[in-house]
């Protein structure tokens, strides 16, 4: 046990300081290898069947737990939409800031233009 918290501060830190330092693309491969680094300090084996397409898509995960956002991060570089109260969270809030997430408020719609205008730029580019 004390093995795997370790690794996970090590891969969090690791995913920190990545996000902080490597250009865009990099930085976003980087990423999915530090998703997968986690799932593994926690235990967590995954199997990937089939494959995504290369392009704008918009994947959406109806996910119950955080795992299934890491395991979705693992498969290809993403950007994520994610509650706005996240950015504010110690560690995971500073990576998804900086893996360029897309913070929707879900306390009210004033803000849902301006995030659904982001989300599609996001899948144009």
């Amino acid at each position: 046990m004390l093995a795997r918290l370790c690794g996970l501060a090590a891969v969090l830190l690791a995913a920190l300081a990545g996000v902080a330092l490597l250009p865009g693309a990099v930085r976003a491969r980087w990423l999915c290898t530090c998703y997968r680094a986690v799932l593994q300090c926690c235990g967590v084996r995954l199997r990937v069947s089939g494959e995504l397409g290369y392009g704008g898509e918009l994947v959406v995960v109806n996910h119950l737990s955080w795992i299934e956002v890491l395991a979705v991060g693992t498969l290809r570089p993403l950007r994520i939409v994610a509650k706005r109260e996240m950015a504010d969270w110690p560690v995971i809030g500073g990576v998804a800031r900086r893996s360029g997430a897309l913070f929707v408020d879900r306390a009210g719609l004033r803000g849902l233009p301006a995030t659904v205008a982001a989300t599609a730029d996001a899948l144009r580019a």
